[in-house]
């Protein structure tokens, strides 16, 4: 019978060490926690680096003799084992800003995708300094997503901030209208912008992109919201003479992307073309030919065509080619109507381009 006796003190020994009060340590922080929908004392303490019962005991009280029955809107107060200092004098929180915007659990900050140091810093009105040396944080700084953060913050009014750097992205080359030729350099300067990042793109006005190069500010305090200068060197692979456009842009830093327009490789040649016969105000015959030289006009071709004296068509226009764009080049046209006129020829690809026009008299036979 002593056996059992004894087996049975172990136990009750072994479940009365399972709810025996567990003071806080006098070197840890206790902070105020709000019970929200689906909590429990297990999940609070992972939050907090301390273990359920330690919260039970404290909170006994008000929490009820079940441990596994907590009401919402319930305020525990938890043992902060997670590390970190008390709240600084004046400290504040700001509330979700861009790059900061994780939940807070009492002073315990869960890191989300997009955060840096220096914005949760800026959130809790501290220094990333503070926050890293609090958190044990090695140089460089680095966090990562669901990282738990100890953070100064007070019931106080929000300490003045600094005026934070104006945000702004400026593109100085290329300008609008430029002529790239590949490779080129885009620059410009740049402030507030996250990270210092900019990212350059290179499309066609089709829209399609042929290049794109990402690079960040240089200068002092670039990386924290201060003002530099960028470059960035893109090679764009299309025909000489391809009309596009240059977007400069800084992802995730809320400023407008800056565009211009340009011409990737030097344009075509400007078409050159002149009549050398027949000269002005001959007296053309029902049949004949008309003759001229021409340069730049590849690819394409001169076309050549009689017109009346008030400008319509006599004839239907007659295309010739210039071998390798530069020659000598003659048409045949046939006109029925009698009266004044003129000869004239321009390049297919840019009717504009009517560098020769010679007054001349039909005679329809």
């Amino acid at each position: 019978m002593k056996r059992p006796l004894f087996a049975l003190l172990i136990v009750a020994l072994l479940v009365s060490a399972l709810v025996a009060p567990v003071a806080a340590s006098p070197d840890h922080q206790t902070v105020s926690y709000v019970v929200r929908p689906n909590d429990t004392l297990a999940s609070i303490a992972r939050q907090f680096c301390t273990t359920w019962q330690e919260i039970y005991h404290i909170n006994r009280a008000v929490i009820g003799p079940n441990p596994n029955v907590l009401r919402s809107g319930t305020v525990l107060q938890v043992p902060n084992r997670c590390g970190g200092q008390p709240p600084a004098p004046g400290g504040c929180n700001l509330g979700p800003i861009p790059h900061a915007m994780g939940p807070l659990n009492g002073n315990i900050y869960t890191v989300v995708a997009g955060d840096t140091l220096f914005s949760i810093a800026r959130r809790f009105c501290t220094t990333t300094q503070q926050l890293a040396s609090a958190n044990g944080i090695p140089q460089p700084a680095r966090i990562f997503v669901g990282q738990r953060l100890a953070v100064p913050v007070g019931t106080t009014t929000p300490t003045p901030q600094p005026p934070q750097p104006q945000r702004f992205l400026t593109m100085s080359f290329p300008t609008n209208g430029a002529v790239l030729s590949s490779p080129w350099t885009a620059t410009g300067t740049g402030g507030g912008l996250f990270e210092g990042n900019v990212v350059v793109t290179a499309f066609t006005n089709a829209g399609v992109q042929i290049a794109q190069q990402a690079t960040i500010l240089q200068g002092a305090n670039v990386g924290t919201g201060g003002a530099g200068n960028w470059s960035a060197t893109l090679t764009t692979n299309v025909a000489a003479g391809t009309a596009g456009y240059v977007i400069a842009s800084s992802p995730q830093s809320n400023v407008a992307p800056v565009r211009v327009n340009v011409t990737y490789g030097q344009p075509p040649a400007s078409a050159s073309i002149a009549i050398t016969s027949p000269s002005a105000n001959t007296l053309l015959p029902r049949t004949f030919q008309v003759f001229g030289t021409a340069s730049g006009v590849q690819p394409g071709a001169v076309v050549v065509q009689a017109l009346s004296q008030d400008g319509s068509v006599l004839w239907a226009e007659t295309s010739v080619a210039v071998p390798g764009g530069v020659g000598s080049w003659a048409a045949t046209l046939t006109v029925n109507t009698v009266g004044n006129g003129q000869i004239v020829a321009f390049w297919t690809q840019n009717v504009s381009v009517r560098t020769s026009s010679v007054p001349v008299r039909f005679s329809g036979s």
